[in-house]
């Protein structure tokens, strides 16, 4: 049996290597002490979710590649971040159903500067 853990790392890999190698240099600039503050504290109370992935993305576990959480960058909080291919993973929760319109726009920006965004 396939435990949640390995299924997670199956399905990021699989979708990270079908996007990845399309680097961009362009990147959002800047953030707010505010934004780096509220991403420290959703560092420190993760989901469940959250903690499982992280657990199965730290320390290079997923093809050596280096991943941060709950990372700022320009307004956003990303949840999970791989620097070298720009990949974003996010794990959409309860809150999300709320905030489609946000959760578009903010794709939307984060594709403009060559973000691959990825809803879990």
């Amino acid at each position: 049996m396939i435990s949640s853990k390995q299924c997670s790392k199956a399905i990021l890999v699989v979708k990270f290597k079908q996007s990845i190698r399309m680097k961009s240099n362009r990147r959002i600039r800047g953030t707010t002490p505010e934004v780096e503050e509220a991403a420290r504290k959703l560092r420190e109370n993760l989901t469940l979710a959250e903690a499982r992935l992280w657990e199965a993305l730290s320390n290079k576990q997923l093809d050596g590649l280096r991943f941060c959480r709950q990372h700022p960058v320009g307004n956003f909080i990303l949840d999970f971040y791989c620097p070298a291919y720009k990949l974003v993973v996010e794990i959409d929760g309860k809150i999300d159903d709320r905030q489609t319109e946000y959760d578009n726009a903010r794709t939307n920006r984060l594709a403009e500067y060559g973000y691959k965004d990825y809803k879990i």
